[in-house]
């Protein structure tokens, strides 16, 4: 008897770990850095990948993307030297409320891939480890309604990693 009640439980946690491992919901956020070691009078990349990992359509604030550029319009990204937070020196702007137009559609299980120059917008000139992370804080990223409907799983972000970078000082910037 004991026996018996021991399988079932070892069953049902088996099973729901493995249903649990399956689900994913919202967008899927990849970073790799171009370079991963730069002198810090080169120009710093890294790749970004958006990934939409439900199985409808997501609306994403083209605000929160580079442009046609490659270049960012606001601060998407934290980050950190050796444990120090380096701030966005980049512009920032003062925009009306969204709408349609603003958002560009990641479709079901559809990935966005683009590369990004950041030394422009955030200080790199002192040597050290730098640690990169997709950090968007407003929640205006997604669109709130889609298909006339809430979509709360849109607004879920997964960073699956972080682009790390050492930076070597060679000259004052």
């Amino acid at each position: 008897m004991n026996l018996r009640i021991l399988l079932s439980l070892i069953a049902m946690i088996l099973v729901s770990n493995f249903a649990l491992a399956n689900v994913h919901t919202g967008i899927e956020v990849k970073l790799q850095a171009v370079k991963s070691n730069v002198k810090n009078d080169e120009n710093i990349y890294v790749k970004v990948s958006l990934k939409n990992r439900t199985s409808e359509n997501i609306n994403i604030l083209k605000w929160y993307l580079p442009n046609e550029f490659n270049e960012l319009e606001e601060g998407i990204f934290k980050i950190t030297r050796d444990g120090e937070s380096i701030p966005y020196l980049g512009r920032h702007y003062k925009r009306p409320a969204p709408i349609g137009d603003d958002y560009l559609v990641l479709k079901a299980n559809q990935a966005m891939n683009f590369k990004v120059e950041l030394s422009g917008v955030y200080d790199f000139s002192e040597e050290g480890f730098y640690s990169i992370n997709f950090s968007v804080a407003n929640l205006a990223l997604f669109s709130h309604k889609m298909n006339g409907r809430s979509h709360s799983a849109a607004s879920r972000m997964i960073a699956d990693n972080v682009a790390e970078i050492y930076v070597q000082k060679v000259t004052s910037r």
